[in-house]
């Protein structure tokens, strides 16, 4: 049985008004770890949210095996809250989109962080020249493959990266908007609320424009008035 690690973020939170249903599983990207979700995990846990990082072995799943044992190791968590807000970044935000899509467990609502919903030709480009589909496992072709439209979806929320300076897609010279490996048009795709901040790939879970708007749509299922953190280029 693959481990599913579920760390709870004890940050201290302060006295604020109470958030509804404020359970949060923070799930991370491929080939990553727990902790380049910490410093989102607290900065959602000071918002008053609690909160749970979600490890799992990235490299040998692909999505919907993720999926399925994620959704079970947080079964008992979910049950027990009543329902469970899901975070992702990058594979991590596709998983919880599949969590909630397939009814696995009662999900509230959904932030997808540089989620390749549509797929990723920076990532095609990268699995050619270099020897990573072996290391990064199933999922990387999974994710870097093209896809159809996803239907919108009420509750999802989307956090685009963009800025063309930002690696790799300098190098492979990717082409459109987006945040250097996914788009904004793949990261946007099938969202309800949509918003995009100036920022790489890699670093988009230690944005702290990142943790407001993801704790802003958490609260109130909004983005807020100021769903942009500069001026984003049209997706394309």
């Amino acid at each position: 049985m693959t481990e599913i690690l579920i760390l709870p973020d004890r940050e201290a939170r302060p006295s604020i008004a109470p958030v509804h249903d404020n359970g949060v599983a923070l799930i991370h990207g491929l080939g990553r770890s727990t902790g380049s979700m910490l410093l989102l995990g607290r900065r959602l846990a000071r918002a008053g949210f609690l909160v749970w990082r979600i490890g799992y072995p990235s490299r040998r799943m692909n999505v919907a095996d993720a999926a399925e044992r994620i959704a079970a190791a947080l079964a008992p968590l979910a049950s027990r809250l009543g329902r469970l807000h899901l975070v992702g970044h990058s594979f991590g935000g596709v998983i919880a989109r599949r969590i909630a899509s397939a009814g696995l467990i009662p999900v509230g609502r959904v932030v997808q962080i540089g989620a390749p919903n549509r797929g990723s030709r920076t990532a095609a480009r990268l699995i050619r020249l270099l020897p990573l589909g072996w290391c990064l496992g199933p999922a990387a072709s999974e994710l870097s493959e093209p896809r159809p439209p996803i239907p919108r979806r009420r509750g999802v929320a989307a956090i685009a990266g963009f800025g063309q300076r930002h690696l790799p897609g300098v190098l492979l010279g990717a082409s459109g908007s987006g945040d250097g490996l996914v788009s904004v048009r793949s990261a946007w795709a099938g969202a309800e609320a949509r918003g995009a901040v100036d920022c790489g790939h890699t670093l988009l879970p230690l944005s702290r424009r990142v943790a407001e708007m993801t704790a802003e749509f958490l609260a109130r299922g909004r983005l807020g008035p100021t769903s942009r953190g500069g001026a984003c280029p049209r997706p394309s």
